[in-house]
């Protein structure tokens, strides 16, 4: 009786073994896979297309646009879609296009002004964070805020804190 009681712990002691061993070696290939789809992705991420500022209207608006602002820099990066190849589609607004839209130009003074003449302020904003810090309330109130005053006197461009509009893994 006790031999064959040791051999059925035996066993059991084996197969649950080999149940584990199988498991794990599942659970790292999977996890394996999704991180060889995850770099795949960003080597052939597609960015969606952007056409080339025209020389007129950007150096035109150039010579008051703020040092840290470029025409081609992103505004806005809206995820479209994503298809099953790992491919983002992703439409991007840059400062250019927000500027031709808003119908902005230079002020005889040299600042930046929209279609009806209020000066253009661009805010660069903050909250893309994956894991937010401990006070990131109080960060998104105090932005808040600052958006509502600059609100009342400027036109306000929001620049994204995330310019590839890929969300973050």
């Amino acid at each position: 009786m006790k031999k064959t009681s040791f051999l059925t712990s035996k066993r059991s002691l084996l197969l649950s073994f080999f149940t584990f061993l199988f498991l794990a070696i599942t659970i790292s290939r999977i996890v394996w896979q999704q991180q060889q789809t995850q770099e795949n992705a960003q080597m052939r991420r597609p960015e969606h297309h952007v056409p080339s500022p025209t020389p007129s209207v950007t150096s035109n608006l150039s010579r008051c646009l703020p040092p840290n602002i470029k025409p081609t820099d992103i505004v806005s990066a809206k995820l479209i879609s994503f298809s099953p190849l790992n491919q983002y589609n992703v439409k991007k607004v840059t400062v250019e296009q927000k500027l031709t839209e808003i119908k902005a130009s230079c002020s005889a003074s040299g600042k930046l002004v929209d279609g009806i003449g209020r000066e253009i302020y661009f805010y660069h904003l903050t909250g893309c964070w994956g894991n937010p810090p401990f006070n990131y309330q109080n960060i998104l109130t105090k932005q808040r805020q600052e958006l509502e005053q600059l609100r009342q006197h400027s036109t306000v461009i929001e620049m994204t804190c995330n310019p590839s509009g890929i969300p973050p893994v």
